[in-house]
């Protein structure tokens, strides 16, 4: 059942409740308080009473959500004509208490109007009503004027004109509530989409965060990538993905998990940038979306599809508004990846690049180390080996020394000369 319709439904179920209330009411004013009825009024006055009674009961079990939902424009319409019938019954039946105020019963059904049709019922039911309101009158004058004062044109037009009016305002009312009960509706769904996507997108930045706590995990580099694409295959299940770096015009691929990471661009290859999807990345600084790579725009998407894959998504690594490398994820399938997916990559790639900085800077760093460790024991062996040589011709150079200074006073000049 549509808002709509339950809204027509609560109407009916409402007006239901009021005929109902209204059974009392007429049982005290046709018993009690009425006397004095002409021959047959009062069975007139009891049989609509009761129709009264039979039609709240009946529009009552109508206005199950079930029943109502079938025809709810018809039961609508059927129980405003049941309410004009049976107050249209009671002004006729009461036109011989003279003075009495049972013309103002029309304003019951004219404001049942309006509520259930807004302007166009407070218009057009005082239409309706206006033949009911002539044959009222004419019902008095020809029947229980005494003395005869003839046809009174004005009790009609005076209450027709005032249920015109009321209709008028009624209905107004009614539309404008509706218009803001629409207004407010529209709100209240904007407001839910609202809070909907920030909670999406908080769903989103902690998932992109979990993979980057992932990555800064250990700046050992097998360790931090093994533990960043498991979480990243938890969060957007792909085919094949690498990590590239830029270097002086060089791409370097730090880390690829999937088809073919064995055979195309392993880790650790080189190849220079050139026309490469990740030149377009670095220049534009945005997320690039291939739906489908079968035209081979980059020169490496032939490799890709010769090794089944079609769909491809690249977003830059930035640190701060530059851009150092990509994040690629490939798929089978072409046109594979959801804007969920495309936006959570696209965030992953701001996340990722400082991370990704450290581990290359302490891998750098490493290197670095692990060479001068290597140039301190080739010094260290040098040494060993330069002492290891020279020390027996220093042994013999050295006692030669000695003995000629300890029998340096016994030579003779030309010894000492020689």
């Amino acid at each position: 059942m549509t808002p709509h319709v339950e809204r027509l439904r609560e109407t009916e179920r409402w007006i239901a409740w009021v005929r109902l209330a209204a059974v009392p009411f007429a049982i005290v004013e046709v018993g009690l308080l009425s006397t004095d009825y002409p021959s047959g009024y009062e069975r007139l006055a009891w049989l609509t009473t009761a129709l009264l009674a039979l039609g709240g009961a009946l529009f009552y079990l109508l206005s199950d959500e079930r029943a109502f939902a079938r025809a709810p424009r018809r039961i609508g319409l059927l129980g405003l004509a049941l309410d004009t019938i049976i107050v249209a019954a009671f002004v006729l039946i009461y036109q011989y208490e003279i003075g009495s105020p049972v013309n103002q019963l029309f304003v019951v059904v004219l404001v049942e109007a309006a509520v259930r049709y807004g302007i166009r019922g407070g218009l057009l039911m005082p239409v309706a009503i206006a033949p009911l309101v002539a044959l009222a009158e004419w019902s008095r004058e020809a029947k229980f004027d005494n003395p005869p004062h003839g046809y009174q044109i004005d009790h009609v037009v005076f209450p027709w004109g005032l249920l015109t009016l009321t209709g008028m305002i009624v209905g107004w009312l009614v539309d404008r509530l509706g218009r803001e009960t629409a207004i407010s509706q529209a709100r209240i769904a904007e407001a839910e989409l609202l809070r909907d996507e920030l909670g999406r997108r908080a769903d989103v930045l902690e998932a992109a965060t979990r993979c980057a706590r992932a990555l800064s995990s250990s700046l050992n580099l097998d360790e931090a990538f093994e533990a960043f694409i498991r979480e990243l295959r938890g969060l957007v299940p792909f085919d094949r993905m690498a990590i590239v770096l830029e270097e002086a015009g060089t791409a370097q691929v730090m880390a690829v998990a999937g088809i073919g990471a064995d055979v195309v661009f392993t880790r650790g290859s080189r190849a220079p940038v050139g026309q490469t999807l990740l030149a377009d990345v670095l220049r534009t600084g945005q997320p690039i979306y291939r739906e489908d790579m079968t035209d081979a725009r980059y020169p490496e998407e032939r490799e890709f599809v010769e090794l089944g894959l079609h769909c491809r998504i690249a977003a830059p690594l930035l640190q701060g508004p530059r851009a150092v490398g990509m994040i690629s994820l490939v798929r089978k399938e072409a046109r594979a990846f959801k804007s969920s997916e495309l936006e959570l990559v696209g965030l992953l790639g701001r996340l990722v690049a400082s991370a990704v900085q450290n581990i290359r800077a302490y891998e750098a760093e490493r290197s670095t180390v692990e060479e001068l460790r290597r140039l301190s024991a080739l010094r260290a062996d040098f040494v060993s080996l330069v002492s290891h040589e020279l020390r027996a011709p220093m042994a013999s150079v050295v006692g030669s020394a000695q003995t000629l200074r300890q029998r340096w006073r016994e030579l003779n000049p030309d010894q000492r000369e020689s």
